[in-house]
């Protein structure tokens, strides 16, 4: 399995049509073929039947892909999994609802099957911003192909529902003058641009939404009296509508890349007390974990009990032996949320989280701009373990000297 890197970024990169090269066209042979073993799968061909001049020398044989039954035997081997599927291995996930811990609601099931990447992007995390390159994140992440399933996260009704929208990319044009354009689009087909559009050198083009094709659920329970809803952004194409109803697992749409993405991925949201942009929180306090596997959430401040934004944090597993190959000495990642950008949990008034830890020991360790903090934490399956770090050293801005004070 092929894991891709993407993310929901402001810059964005180029995107191009569909390699169209033409089928070749063979002639029907007369002979037995020799078979030969394909570097890939080639596309179906349609044979063209021409009949020589009574003259003509019979033609030579047309190679034709496949092996023979005699070699294949020989050839077979068992599928050893490369390195990157061993390491995105994950056990399957616990049912839903899931509460062991009074505090927890893990009440959501993983939005992409078990199977593809039901995980999130680790780079990217809920409130965290790049170091100040991309938008402040207000979801997570699932990297997959296109068209992968995107499945209902809990029974709900569907409240939203935006379909039309393409990739935002970038294209080369020449420079254009009134009229109508078209453009090859990245989705195959074509896009005809109005000259409302200026095309000189090159441009970009955003059609539709941030989110691209979107849809967002209202569900059946709500979280301390508010209601709670799920959105799924990046879609290819969607298969409900506006007013249905829906059960957790049921299929919504396909992984995509419409909107402001930089690669196919599913952008999924929680939404708590309103269906707005600003009322999200952390999903990985919400989607349950993986069997025996837990959760790391935390407060990061300075010695005064403010909240530090944009702080590394690096867990490294202390004599944690994984299963399936995993390689124990890997790190998690995550950085602390943008101060004043997304809530924290209800619950928990966490500024960071890093989620899908295997049950274990780990050295906690936090950079910030004055002291590196280092900790050690105990992951229980099934349940949220918190942390919080708490600087020495703190910092009291001082105004800069007047003139008059620094003439005297």
């Amino acid at each position: 399995m092929v894991l891709l890197l993407a993310g929901c970024a402001l810059r964005l990169g180029m995107l191009s049509a569909p390699d169209q090269t033409p089928a070749p066209v063979l002639r029907l042979p007369t002979l037995t073929a020799t078979a030969v073993q394909p570097t890939k799968t080639p596309s179906p061909v349609v044979p063209v039947r021409q009949l020589p001049p009574a003259s003509a020398a019979k033609p030579a044989p047309i190679p034709t892909p496949g092996i023979r039954a005699v070699d294949a035997e020989l050839r077979f081997a068992a599928p050893v999994p490369a390195a990157a599927d061993i390491r995105a291995w994950r056990p399957p996930p616990v049912a839903v609802p899931w509460t062991l811990h009074p505090l927890d609601h893990y009440w959501l099931r993983r939005p992409i099957p078990p199977g593809s990447v039901d995980f999130g992007l680790e780079r990217y995390p809920y409130g965290a911003d790049g170091g100040g390159i991309w938008r402040v994140h207000h979801g997570m992440d699932f990297a997959n192909d296109p068209g992968t399933p995107v499945l209902a996260a809990a029974d709900g009704t569907v409240v939203w529902v935006e379909t039309g929208a393409y990739p935002r990319y970038q294209m080369a044009a020449a420079s254009a003058g009134a009229g109508e354009h078209t453009v090859a689009s990245p989705m195959g087909g074509s896009l005809l641009l109005s000259d409302t559009h200026e095309l000189t050198g090159t441009a970009t083009v955003q059609l539709g939404n941030p989110y691209g094709n979107v849809v967002i659920l209202r569900h059946d329970w709500g979280w301390q009296g508010e209601p709670v809803y799920t959105l799924y952004g990046h879609l290819l194409e969607v298969f409900v509508q506006s007013g249905e109803r829906v059960r957790a697992g049921d299929l919504l749409a396909g992984v995509g890349n419409t909107g402001d993405s930089t690669g196919p991925h599913l952008h999924f949201e929680v939404r708590v007390g309103q269906n707005h942009y600003n009322a999200t929180r952390n999903p990985a306090l919400w989607i349950a974990p993986y069997e025996g596997w837990g959760t790391l959430a935390g407060l990061v401040t300075d010695s005064n009990g403010m909240a530090l934004d944009r702080v590394k944090l690096t867990a490294y597993p202390i004599d944690l032996k994984y299963a399936a190959g995993l390689d124990a000495e890997s790190p998690h990642t995550t950085t602390t949320y943008v101060r004043g950008q997304v809530q924290p949990d209800d619950s928990w008034g966490e500024n960071f989280v890093l989620p899908d830890l295997p049950a274990g020991t780990y050295r906690l360790v936090a950079t910030t701009n004055h002291e590196r903090l280092v900790t050690e934490v105990t992951i229980k399956a099934g349940v949220t373990s918190f942390v919080r770090l708490q600087q020495q050293h703190s910092v009291t801005p001082v105004p800069p000297a007047t003139e008059s004070a620094s003439a005297g």
